[in-house]
């Protein structure tokens, strides 16, 4: 058994990412491989497997049908790393061991056996005492929001006013902005109400 939620949301982000690579014209060969990788700091799955890689398989011969399809989820809270000597343990159980600690101790000692993760403390070290740099992060996250703020009360004015042409007319400039700001084509499709189709024909 396992928490159908967890599985759905994987299967929902990778069919959208999936779907996404092809564009009018493309061929179903040139379509990529996608894994989703959920890590988690909660048990899923009734048993003890810490790291599982699932996918589409024939239930009956046990072949794998494709190799597009990979989803991956790690459950943290199954890592048993206590009072265990971690130096030579693979990267991946290092890095596992890193995310799930709290113990300060811990984590710089797993920043002695690999060299990436000492890397990823250091900043997050940095980070989290240099009050410029947090201050610089914090500011541009509410840049962010604010503008997709300002920017969604722009769609629901015109909206509201208008005829139908104008306010088309400016729902797609909308769209444009929202674009080229950073926001994936299924967040401006979500905001705007405009198909993929519609909005490939803005870029």
């Amino acid at each position: 058994g396992c928490v159908p939620d967890m599985v759905n949301r994987a299967l929902f982000y990778w069919s959208r990412m999936y779907a996404n690579q092809i564009k009018k014209g493309d061929l179903y060969l040139d379509l990529k491989e996608c894994m989703v990788i959920s890590i988690m700091d909660y048990n899923a799955f009734q048993d003890e497997v810490v790291y599982r890689t699932c996918e589409l398989v024939d239930s009956q011969s046990g072949i794998v049908v494709s190799d597009r399809l990979a989803l991956v989820f790690i459950e943290l809270r199954k890592l048993k790393t206590k009072d265990q000597d971690l130096s030579g343990a693979n990267a991946l159980t290092q890095w596992l061991a890193f995310l799930k600690s709290r113990d300060r101790s811990e984590i710089e000692m797993l920043a002695d056996y690999n060299e990436d993760i000492k890397k990823a403390y250091e900043e997050l070290e940095r980070l989290s005492l240099d009050p410029a740099a947090r201050m610089l992060y914090e500011a541009r996250e509410k840049e962010l929001l604010d503008n997709l703020a300002r920017q969604k009360d722009a769609f629901d004015k015109a909206k509201e006013e208008g005829k139908q042409e104008s306010k088309q007319e400016a729902i797609q400039q909308i769209a444009r902005e929202l674009l080229q700001n950073g926001m994936t084509i299924e967040q401006v499709t979500s905001i705007t109400k405009l198909s993929v189709e519609e909005l490939k024909l803005l870029i």
